[in-house]
């Protein structure tokens, strides 16, 4: 049987523009699902709190905390709809780091003129606070971290404390750290491993500290 080799050439032209459109169209079809997500991809700012500059965030259940410089405490119950002031106890307003761990909250204060700074504990979401205990003999604490219920201060010129106690008492754990080293900056936990950023590079301790 004898092929007309010109219809040929079309059909094979005309099987690629069919294959040409419907590509188009899954690409279309794949930008309209795309872009919409890629457009709406971005930050959305919550409703305050208002006042002072926030230093530090974190979340407890449901709840969600605040710690200004110069406006105390806030706590947010609905995804940061509202927010109110939680400072029943703390001696000033100037607040650094905040940290959850369970239902029990941590917030450290600067030290100042009116206050000696420090570290208060609330087990009521922020209603009331109390100072911590004894032993913990810097007053300036920029961070803090957790592993398995212990708590992990860090802090300037006196470096890691420990408190298995839910802040009751604190020991210090420098085993390794010296002098710019006992100023930190940062906690993190990576499993069981506490990881320190500090004013001498970053140090790493498996048995806590």
């Amino acid at each position: 049987m004898n092929h007309d080799p010109v219809s040929s050439r079309h059909s094979t032209y005309e099987s690629c523009r069919q294959l040409h459109r419907v590509s188009l169209r899954l690409l279309l079809l794949l930008c309209s699902v795309l872009v919409p997500t890629l457009s709406f991809a971005q930050w959305v700012q919550t409703n305050g709190p208002s006042g002072g500059v926030v230093q530090n965030v974190c979340v407890s259940g449901t709840n969600m905390f605040a710690a200004t410089g110069g406006a105390g405490v806030f706590l947010s119950t609905d995804a940061g709809a509202n927010w109110k002031s939680v400072n029943t106890g703390l001696p000033s307003l100037y607040m650094d780091a905040i940290f959850a761990s369970g239902s029990t909250l941590y917030v450290s204060a600067w030290p100042s003129t009116i206050s000696a700074g420090g570290v208060f504990v609330s087990a009521n979401n922020g209603t009331s606070w109390t100072p911590s205990g004894t032993g913990l003999l810097s007053n300036q604490v920029n961070t803090f971290a957790s592993i398995g219920g212990k708590i992990f201060a860090g802090t300037s010129g006196g470096g890691v404390y420990i408190s298995a106690n839910s802040g009751a008492s604190w020991s210090a754990v420098n085993t390794g750290l010296s002098g710019s080293a006992l100023t930190v900056h940062s906690l993190t936990v990576d499993g069981t491993t506490l990881i320190s950023g500090t004013s001498g590079g970053v140090f790493r301790s498996t048995n806590d500290g």
